[in-house]
């Protein structure tokens, strides 16, 4: 029998400057939305790949948002690999600007 594997998904933490109004919270799905001190908003959830998250940030893009930052949250079994442990917890990229 042949069984099919799952790829895990990755968890993204992207923070965007303004708010979200409702039309544009209910389009992003799953995604945790947290508004955070200074009109910022946190888009937290899980993506099956790069090209999903890659969708979502040209869809915040279309939309004229700022990308404050982008965050990898760790797996619990990649946190413990040796080689994460050499590399950080976590991948960010900060202070990415939208279009002008």
């Amino acid at each position: 029998m042949n069984e099919k594997k799952t790829n895990p998904t990755s968890i993204y933490r992207i923070k965007i400057q303004g708010a979200l109004k409702s039309p544009l919270a209910d389009w992003l799905g799953d995604l945790q939305i947290i508004p955070q001190e200074g009109g910022a908003t946190l888009l937290v959830g899980h993506f099956a790949d790069q090209p999903a998250l890659r969708g979502l940030l040209d869809q915040l893009w279309n939309l004229n948002f700022v990308l404050l930052s982008v965050e990898r949250i760790e797996n619990q079994s990649e946190q413990h690999s040796p080689q994460r442990e050499q590399e950080g917890t976590g991948e960010a990229y900060s202070e990415l600007q939208g279009p002008s």
